[in-house]
This record gives C-alpha cells, structure tokens and sequence, in this order.
C-alpha cells in the first residue's frame, strides 16, 4: 500500500501542471497541437494510474490471510 500511495504520489507530481484542472475562464481556445499534447499527458498517466491499481489489487489478492473465518454454527 505504501509503494502504490509513493507511486501514485509521484505520478501526481509529474503531471500536475499538464492539465487544466477547471473547466472556463480563459477566452482563447486551446489549439489542436495543445488539445493533442494534452490527449498523450492524460493517455500516459491513464496507463501509468491502471499499472499501479493492477499491482495494487495482486498484492491485495495474493497477500496472505489473518485468521481463518470462525466455523459456522448452522442448527
């Protein structure tokens, strides 16, 4: 969990300034080359954010278990 919080953390970082984080505001457009710089930022941290969760979810999955579950009790 502490590795996948640093990772995400460091991701977050790298791409922080890359997107508009609010919706208006400005009166000019951005222009095809931005909208497509944009597009790849948010392609690669999409990938990068997916990676992490994936890794996240095995060790979650294959972590070894606390104490069996109590027998139940059916009368």
């Amino acid at each position: 969990m502490k590795d996948a919080y640093e990772r995400i953390r460091l991701l977050d970082e790298r791409y922080a300034g890359r997107f508009s984080r609010h919706g208006g505001g400005s009166l000019m457009r951005p222009g095809l080359e931005q909208l497509e710089d944009q597009l790849r930022h948010l392609t690669h941290y999409t990938v990068e954010l997916r990676d992490i969760v994936e890794e996240l979810f095995l060790a979650l999955a294959t972590r070894p278990g606390g104490p069996p579950p109590p027998p139940s009790q059916d009368v």
